[in-house]
Formats: structure tokens, C-alpha cells, sequence
């Protein structure tokens, strides 16, 4: 029997947070979209709007955030973050028990919950390797299990609001956020440089470092179709499908999305076992070109049971490209820069969902869901290409 693991690490405790935010972070996934699609029956171009609120503060702010988190206490910046987070989902949550929701407290949810993400996601990471010494790719790859395996299991949850009623569903997603809180409070302090004042330099600083690394640079550019390509297909054109082309429910959009997130935890797990990943810039490129055949089975209209098995890849290619996306980001930053690289990468996954939500959501209103997803993977196969042709990103060990 394997021990138990040491609660004193600060490893152990830093993936425990972790797991509690994802799983709060995998019911939001699930019940902020059935709210809107579902309980408003929202208009696929409402839905690409909402999507568009929720992410347009992680392209105002990110790059800000990556600055602060290199400078603050980072453990008390983001036990902060989750508190707040809590509070607000808390309040959604007495909204919709008080039957006073609306579009309008739906936007104002999706702009806070933004906000607190985009200061989240580079605190987040650099704290990584605040507490992690050895090997960096190694390590996120473990993150990347624990992240996605909190997502599952709080998609799972999320549905049981089919049983529960939506209101303490989303009660117990803040209840989450609130515990997460509480682990974070105990890791060690992390030491930040100090609180000058930030100017446009140091913003932009971030962006200065990733050009002059052809590694950062490579990659940043191909990993940015995830945001254009991907993120529109997952959080605006998926619930539209399981609505209207499945007829589904809450419970069929949570089965849906667990089954994508269990095949990240079973791609994240077998890359763990794996010895060194060689070729890792090849490696990328493929598994990002491989995440367009889901979106391409999907259009077909194929039955419910092959979509979750078109969801499981979609999965094992999520666990493969942000695995070695973000382990070659986090290795190639310098050290004392690290949040600051780290907040242009998200920027590029999360920030171009600004371009791809209303974009998504307007082809699913004038092609359908299927149509959409189809024009979506299409596309994602020739920007791969494209990037590979004209980056050294093969040549990247």
C-alpha cells in the first residue's frame, strides 16, 4: 500500500488547493452555461456574448497581473482571489434561489469572474515554482492531473443540479472556493520583489522576453489556436450542442464535459509515467492538430455515445498540448520574470477567446452547432500548419 501523502509539503498542499479550485472551476464550467443556455434559453450569439464578457477582462488585465504577481506576497494575493471569487459565486447563487436571475446579473457574474481568473492563472503558476524544486515539465504535468481531475470531478457535481435544484449546486461551487482559500493560507510565504510602483515597461516586458526566444515564441504562437479555435468550440458552441441538436439537460452537458476533462486526467497520467518527452516541439504541433478530429467527428451529428468518445480524445489532446505547451513556457522564462512570461502565454490561450466567443457564437446561430464546430476544426488544422511551416517549432527538443 503506497503512503500517504506528507500534508506538511507544501507540494501536497499546493495540489490540494489546486484540486479544490479546478472542481468548483468544472462546475462553473457546467452551470454558467446551462444558466444561460439552459434556464434564460439564451440565442447562440447571447451565449458567444457572455463568453466574451467572461473573457475580455483576462485581455485587459492579464499581462498587469502577471507583473503584481511578481511582485506580492503571492500566497496572500491569491487567497485573497479565491475569497473574492467566492463571494461572488456565493451571491449568484442567492440569485437564482431568489428567482431574480437575469441576463443582466449573468454579465455582471461573467465580468467579476474574469477578473478574478485573470489575476489568478499567473499567481497561480508562479507559485508552482515556489514550492517545486527538479523538474519543471514533470511538475506541470502533475498540475495538469490535478487540475483536470478537480475539473471532472466538479463537472460531475454540477450535475447533480438535476436532482439538487441549481441554487445549492452552485452554493456548494463557492463553498469549494471558500476551502481552497483556506489551504492556500497555509503554504509558505513566497517573496515578491517588492511594490514599486508598475509602469508600461515592465507590462510589456513580458512580451519583449517571448520575442527574443525563438522557443517562447514558437510556442506562444501555436498554443494562441487554442484560444482561436478551441475556446469558442468548448464554452459557446457545446452547450448549444447538447440543447439542440442532443435535446440534453444539465446532467448530459456534465457527462459530456466529465468525459472530456477524465481524458485529460488519463492523458496527464500517462504522460507522468513517461520517461522524457523528446521532440517536444513536434510532439505539440501534433497534438494540437490532432484536437481539430473531435471538432470534425462532432459536425457529423454522430449519436451521443460516439460524441463522449470524440469528447475522451478531445481530452487526451487538451492533457498533451497543455502539458508541453506550458512546461516548455515555464522552463525557457527566467526566473525572476516567470509570472509576467507566464500571463503572455495565458494570454494567448485565454485572450484571443475575446476574438473566438462572438465568433463562435454567431456561426452557431447561422450554420447550427454542428456547422460551426466543423468551420472550427477545419480551421485549427490549417493554422497548425501554417505555424509549423513557417516556425523552427520541430526543431524544439
Amino acid at each position: 500500500m503506497p503512503p500517504l501523502p506528507d500534508l506538511r509539503s507544501p507540494v501536497v498542499r499546493y495540489v490540494a488547493a489546486l484540486f479544490l479550485w479546478s472542481c468548483a472551476n468544472g462546475m462553473q464550467q457546467v452551470l454558467f452555461s446551462w444558466l444561460v443556455v439552459g434556464e434564460l434559453r439564451a440565442a447562440p450569439e447571447v451565449m458567444g456574448a457572455v463568453a466574451l464578457t467572461n473573457s475580455f477582462p483576462v485581455l485587459l488585465l492579464l499581462l498587469v497581473a502577471g507583473v503584481t504577481a511578481d511582485r506580492v506576497e503571492r500566497r496572500r494575493m491569491i487567497g485573497l482571489l479565491h475569497v473574492g471569487s467566492a463571494l461572488a459565486t456565493g451571491a449568484l447563487a442567492a440569485a437564482v434561489w431568489r428567482d431574480a436571475l437575469s441576463l443582466p446579473v449573468v454579465f455582471v457574474y461573467a465580468a467579476a469572474a474574469g477578473t478574478f481568473m485573470a489575476f489568478v492563472i499567473p499567481t497561480r503558476d508562479a507559485m508552482l515554482s515556489d514550492v517545486v524544486e527538479g523538474d519543471l515539465m514533470r511538475a506541470v504535468t502533475a498540475v495538469t492531473l490535478a487540475q483536470f481531475g478537480g475539473q471532472a470531478t466538479g463537472s460531475l457535481l454540477a450535475g447533480t443540479a438535476r436532482f439538487l435544484d441549481l441554487a445549492p449546486t452552485i452554493a456548494l461551487q463557492a463553498g469549494l472556493m471558500g476551502c481552497a482559500a483556506v489551504v492556500v493560507f497555509t503554504l509558505p510565504r513566497s517573496q515578491g520583489s517588492g511594490a514599486r510602483r508598475i509602469d508600461r515597461r515592465e507590462i510589456l516586458g513580458g512580451l519583449a522576453e517571448v520575442s527574443a526566444s525563438p522557443t517562447m515564441r514558437a510556442t506562444l504562437l501555436l498554443m494562441s489556436g487554442v484560444g482561436l479555435f478551441l475556446a469558442g468550440a468548448y464554452f459557446v458552441v457545446l452547450p448549444i450542442l447538447v440543447r439542440d441538436h442532443y435535446h440534453g439537460d444539465v446532467a448530459q452537458l456534465a457527462l459530456f464535459i466529465t468525459t472530456l476533462q477524465v481524458g485529460t486526467v488519463v492523458g496527464a497520467a500517462t504522460l507522468l509515467a513517461t520517461r522524457r518527452l523528446e521532440r517536444r516541439g513536434r510532439a505539440l504541433a501534433a497534438s494540437l492538430a490532432l484536437s481539430a478530429l473531435p471538432l470534425l467527428v462532432l459536425a457529423l451529428g454522430v449519436p451521443f455515445g460516439a460524441a463522449l468518445g470524440a469528447a475522451f480524445f478531445w481530452g487526451l489532446c487538451v492533457a498533451a498540448f497543455n502539458s508541453i505547451g506550458r512546461g516548455l513556457m515555464q522552463e525557457s522564462a527566467p526566473p525572476e520574470h516567470r509570472a509576467r512570461v507566464l500571463s503572455v502565454f495565458s494570454l494567448a490561450v485565454m485572450g484571443a477567446g475575446v476574438l473566438s466567443a462572438p465568433l463562435a457564437g454567431g456561426l452557431a446561430g447561422a450554420f447550427g452547432p454542428l456547422g460551426a464546430l466543423g468551420m472550427a476544426g477545419a480551421a485549427m488544422l490549417v493554422f497548425v500548419a501554417g505555424v509549423v511551416a513557417a516556425t523552427r517549432i520541430g526543431r524544439i527538443a
